[in-house]
């Protein structure tokens, strides 16, 4: 699992309430990840690191 994984599966999580009013909790339990997980990751700013990896991805 590289470090934007999680990050993206946070995301994912979060955009399953707002796009199709699913709770955190079910997508969650769906996706076996603790809810404790989900909004640990949620608000994890971004590194200066992958900053960096998202920047030298392109190219």
């Amino acid at each position: 699992m590289t470090e934007t994984e999680p990050a993206a599966l946070a995301a994912f999580i979060g955009n399953q309430r707002t796009e199709h009013h699913v709770s955190h909790r079910l997508t969650c339990q769906v996706l076996e990840v603790s809810e404790s997980w989900f909004y640990k990751w949620r608000n994890k700013p971004t590194t200066a690191r992958e900053v960096r990896r998202g920047q030298l991805a392109p190219r």
